[in-house]
């Protein structure tokens, strides 16, 4: 995902959130990048593409276009950003395998030349309950060497949770509003500030207990290719029908 600075890129990771104001439930679906998609103007393309040609809307067009959705908001944060925004929370807390400490500590390198930083970070060299900085944080989230599929998506999914977590129970309400409005100028949003202040009220209401998450395309709704180019081939009208299936619950 891009900066504002930078031309939008390919999406690295794209999520669905949703928030039902009258349970407080929060839903998360994870969108798997190399789905198979008719892309506007383009033709055939992974669904992490459009954004490229025609940014975070085109993006959304192509989503709701496949999974017969209304979506109408984004927020987009590059890899830096999402290293900094981590960081101005002070870290997040997860439990790790000695997998996920491999990988952190192994590909940390490979992250500071695709983000052009030079960190300080301490190796985590073991499992267990880590406190991970804002580069730690975003490589266990670009984990995918193991459980490709799924298993990144969790990760994903297992960061945004412990954002959450973290804002909502160790912040301040005013600390809460004064990181809004810092976090403007790291985020490429069609959602304004009153709007946004909404959102994260919801946000905020949300029981961290009762987060659902899903992976669309569901297994079954598609077949993998390798025939040059790597990718999901999707019977859509089935993976809406089961995303549909999971958003109603």
């Amino acid at each position: 995902n891009p900066s504002k600075k930078q031309k939008c890129m390919r999406s690295d990771a794209m999520v669905i959130a949703s928030i039902n104001r009258t349970d407080r439930k929060m839903k998360l679906v994870n969108l798997m990048r190399d789905m198979w998609v008719d892309i506007p103007g383009r033709g055939k393309g992974k669904i992490n593409a459009p954004v490229v040609y025609g940014g975070p809307k085109l993006a959304v067009k192509v989503i709701n276009d496949n999974f017969g959705l209304n979506i109408k908001k984004y927020v987009v944060v590059s890899i830096n950003d999402m290293i900094d925004l981590i960081d101005m929370i002070g870290g997040i807390d997860l439990e790790l395998t000695e997998n996920d400490v491999f990988f952190i500590d192994k590909w940390m390198g490979d992250l500071k030349d695709i983000t052009h930083r030079d960190d300080d970070v301490v190796p985590l060299k073991t499992g267990g309950m880590k406190h991970l900085n804002g580069m730690q944080a975003v490589n266990h989230a670009r984990d995918r060497m193991f459980g490709y599929m799924v298993g990144r998506e969790n990760r994903i999914n297992n960061v945004i949770k412990a954002i959450v977590r973290k804002v909502k129970t160790e912040m301040s309400f005013s600390q809460i509003m004064g990181l809004a409005i810092k976090s403007l100028k790291y985020v490429k949003t069609n959602i304004g500030i009153l709007e946004g202040l909404y959102v994260i009220s919801l946000g905020l209401k949300a029981d961290l207990n009762n987060i659902d998450t899903y992976h669309a395309p569901e297994e079954g709704t598609y077949e993998v290719k390798r025939d040059g180019t790597w990718r999901m081939e999707v019977d859509y009208s089935k993976a809406a029908e089961k995303l549909w299936d999971f958003l109603r619950k």
